[in-house]
């Protein structure tokens, strides 16, 4: 049923009557649905239809371990919520269930894979219908075809530890915490300098619509769809599970080499040196992270084979490092490791790009190191710089795989992304206004460098960010056709309050 409920638009003997033949076309009675429920509608009628439905499967505010355990279940603070229930679907068809509830009662409604994204209210909400799809969490790899099946609900760390003992590896997160959402961003990975981004190594979404069918999103069937989800979102349904292309892969070299403040320059120019000569080496990656506060620069090497100190590193081998934990590691997740516990359990984060050039690159982080020290009021008060060199092949392989939204420029860049930790919730309002400072003044920078570019990566942007703008008005409106047709009476628009929106 397409239509929403509205109690203000029907007399009360419709309404029961309207809300009776819904239940009939569930197979519930009336007579099991508190009458409070039926009268008031939303989300309290939704959570009563979801709990006599799926018995077993909502946690209610009254089951208060169970109910702040899976409130609170995400990487930040500052994305906890009080939902009206929380919603474990333990099937697809229990999401198609969900769906049909969510669109007959109009109640707003949020969707939680990993739930690492800090942000309010989206992946949680407030007096509306929390979905986790953490039981979502089987793991098929077929031999034949070099693909594995994986259920949304999954993290990347046990897609990755499943995929060993085939000697397989798929394109997921840098973090092994982060869920399947990433994959809806577009996503980094460790191997995207071999393979391309995370996204265009999906072979198929199976996704929920609107109208509650499920369909199949690939190159053959729904491409259009297929298009889009590679980058466009939560806005066009609830995906289910994905197959993906996975990749030989044994053992590895790296680890984590620190640096103190000193060399941060060095640092800087070294990721420019990196990515002119050794990144033209496709096995190798790089991730950092820059705590300026605690005098500290990790930076995590990777190399796809097990060769030890490889060539495509030398400009951070000649810089002097406090430690450095590099070796051959038999599986690439003993490599990644278990995810930081930083202690700090506020966090946001934005994003902006610039074009490849080691004089922008030191100054921008001369610009972060600045603004850090406005955070020493803030309790806790941090700030990490990550450097992502993105290289050409990354942004091309998508051109094999059907495409994707993001309008990437071709050619070498860095995605700088900015993130702010505190502890306070009374410095919410505060951290924010440091972050936007802090991209403007790099912005400022690079567009009188000439090296600016609009492009605002999904998965590391801010809420205020005009990620969808920064894909191209023809990209812009291959999403909002999709939406249109996939959507067409703008429930994931109206109805799911997080995430970026295409309208």
């Amino acid at each position: 049923m397409t239509r929403q409920f509205k109690m203000k638009a029907e007399s009360g003997c419709a309404l029961y009557k309207q809300v009776d033949a819904f239940l009939a076309s569930l197979g519930i009675s009336s007579s099991t649905i508190p009458l409070s429920a039926r009268q008031t509608g939303g989300s309290q009628l939704a959570c009563a239809v979801l709990e006599v439905g799926r018995q077993g499967e909502v946690v209610r505010p009254s089951d208060t371990v169970a109910y702040d355990t899976e409130r609170e279940a995400h990487w930040s603070a500052t994305a906890w919520k009080a939902p009206s229930c929380i919603y474990n679907p333990m099937s697809p068809q229990d999401v198609v269930y969900a769906v049909k509830v969510l669109n007959f009662t109009g109640s707003n409604f949020a969707i939680r894979g990993g739930g690492h994204t800090p942000f309010e209210g989206w992946a949680n909400i407030d007096k509306g219908i929390l979905i986790s799809t953490s039981n979502l969490t089987d793991i098929v790899y077929d031999a034949i075809s070099e693909t594995v099946v994986v259920g949304a609900g999954n993290r990347w760390s046990d897609i990755y530890s499943h995929l060993e003992a085939s000697s397989r590896m798929v394109l997921g997160g840098r973090v092994p915490d982060v869920g399947m959402g990433l994959l809806l961003g577009g996503g980094l990975s460790h191997l995207s300098n071999q393979y391309g981004l995370a996204a265009d190594n999906v072979v198929s979404f199976d996704i929920v619509l609107a109208n509650a069918s499920m369909v199949t999103a690939s190159a053959e069937s729904n491409a259009d769809l297929f298009f889009a989800l590679k980058g466009g979102g939560n806005n066009f349904g609830i995906v289910t599970q994905v197959t993906m292309k996975t990749h030989p892969l044994g053992q590895v070299w790296g680890g984590v080499i620190a640096y103190n403040n000193t060399y941060v320059d060095a640092l800087m120019n070294a990721f420019a040196k990196y990515q002119r000569s050794g990144q033209l080496d496709t096995k190798s990656a790089v991730i950092s992270y820059m705590v300026f506060s605690q005098n500290i620069n990790l930076v995590t090497l990777v190399y796809l084979a097990p060769v030890d100190r490889p060539a495509a590193f030398a400009p951070f081998y000649d810089i002097p490092s406090l430690y450095d934990q590099t070796r051959i590691h038999d599986t690439f997740s003993d490599l990644i490791g278990p995810p930081l516990d930083n202690g700090i359990p506020r966090w946001t984060w934005s994003t902006t790009t610039m074009y490849l050039d080691s004089p922008t690159y030191i100054e921008a982080a001369t610009i972060c190191q600045n603004q850090s020290a406005k955070l020493q009021s803030i309790a806790n008060g941090t700030l990490v710089l990550l450097p992502q060199p993105i290289s050409k092949s990354m942004i091309t392989a998508a051109s094999s795989t059907g495409g994707n939204p993001m309008g990437i420029t071709p050619k070498e860049q860095m995605w700088l992304s900015l993130n702010l930790g505190w502890t306070k919730q009374s410095d919410d309002d505060k951290v924010p206004n440091i972050m936007d400072e802090t991209i403007a003044l790099i912005e400022n920078l690079t567009e009188t460098r000439g090296v600016y570019d609009p492009f605002k990566f999904l998965n590391d942007a801010s809420p205020t960010q005009p990620v969808f703008h920064s894909y191209g008005e023809r990209n812009l409106e291959k999403l909002k056709t999709a939406a249109r047709k996939y959507d067409p009476h703008g429930m994931f628009e109206k109805q799911v309050p997080g995430g970026f929106k295409i309208f």
